[in-house]
């Protein structure tokens, strides 16, 4: 595999602590090599600044970003210019990534440089059980 260069952009605004903290575990360990992307958790104005709660020491190649304008589009306008990857992964701020996420997303990247966007397979958790008939919605 040709190794092209990743940005895992996370985008949040006051985020539920036990969500993002998961997010973050689960790209905390990713199979493919942290040398080989760099990660970006912009902060779109929370009311504690998420630097003061979320420590990305664990990863040498990450930062976090401030965008003062409110709203997912300038926080996600943001995270791409403080990019430097070939390849950019927006994860939601309650999201669980697969271990094997970007290992994945790089061998797509590189076997169908054409395809300008792809994403993974949704396995919803629910904090409270939908009705069963919306069951049907998602799963069809």
């Amino acid at each position: 595999m040709d190794t092209i260069s990743v940005s895992v952009i996370i985008c949040s605004y006051n985020p539920k602590q036990e969500y993002l903290n998961r997010t973050l575990s689960a790209i905390n360990h990713q199979s493919l090599n942290k040398s080989c992307w760099k990660l970006l958790l912009v902060d779109n104005n929370s009311e504690k600044p998420l630097s003061e709660t979320y420590n990305l020491g664990w990863h040498t190649n990450s930062k976090h970003v401030i965008e003062k304008k409110q709203g997912l589009t300038a926080a996600r306008l943001k995270g791409i210019r403080e990019s430097r990857g070939e390849l950019l992964i927006f994860v939601d701020d309650d999201n669980i990534l697969s271990e094997d996420y970007l290992e994945i997303a790089c061998n797509i990247a590189d076997n169908y440089p054409d395809v300008g966007a792809f994403g993974g397979i949704l396995k919803p958790e629910f904090e409270v059980e939908p009705d069963p008939s919306y069951l049907n919605i998602l799963v069809n």
